[in-house]
């Protein structure tokens, strides 16, 4: 599995909460549901802790699994299990057209987005002095 970013305990959201957005991001890649270990390694938890988040998640409604039983793991939104390439295959063989919406740009300083000409200081103020 090829994930973009592993989340780490640095980030800001609680550990539940990695594992959540670990498991949304997976199932959009792939319809084969992590492994513990896979799922302790791209949320940035420990793997004796995963299945305690996971029946914390269930808990909540966000997600069923089967303990002791491997890759057991569904999403209870159930569009979250489908992901995407075989939403595309799906959509191909009913003749039906994907427009998939590029990544977002990162954000850029204005001033690195649209470089003005450097201008010395007394050129500035003699411009305003005419001005005004």
């Amino acid at each position: 599995m090829n994930m973009q970013s592993r989340l780490t305990a640095r980030d800001s959201i609680s550990a539940p909460a990695r594992v959540l957005r670990m498991l949304n991001q997976w199932f959009t890649q792939s319809s084969i549901p992590p492994s513990y270990r896979e799922i302790a390694f791209f949320s940035g938890v420990s793997l004796p802790r995963v299945r305690g988040y996971l029946d914390v998640l269930e808990g909540r409604g966000h997600l069923t699994h089967k303990p002791g039983v491997e890759r057991s793991i569904e999403m209870a939104d159930r569009c979250a299990n489908i992901c995407t390439d075989e939403l595309i295959r799906a959509l191909h063989g009913r003749n039906m057209t994907v427009i998939v919406k590029p990544p977002p740009v990162a954000a850029v300083p204005i001033c690195e987005a649209f470089p003005l000409d450097p201008q010395p200081k007394d050129d500035l103020l003699a411009l305003v002095e005419r001005i005004v």
